[in-house]
């Protein structure tokens, strides 16, 4: 997709209220509500890379760096 063309849908979707990450996920803690709120950053220059996704403290438990390739 053309950048020019990607840049005219975002300007058809328009602006709309920021709600809150917890609004859409009233159940989740605080760590799970900041990953996925870093992860869903639109720019990817912005966004988690794998390795500091790996790194935040809610995979602290799942993440075993011998066990990974």
């Amino acid at each position: 997709m053309d950048s020019v063309v990607a840049h005219e849908c975002i300007n058809q979707i328009g602006l709309v209220k920021k709600r809150s990450f917890s609004s859409f996920f009233p159940q989740m803690d605080d760590q799970a509500l900041d990953l996925v709120k870093k992860m869903l950053v639109f720019n990817p220059k912005n966004r988690l890379s794998v390795e500091e996704a790996l790194e935040h403290p809610y995979l602290h438990d799942f993440h075993n760096q011998q066990e990974e390739i």
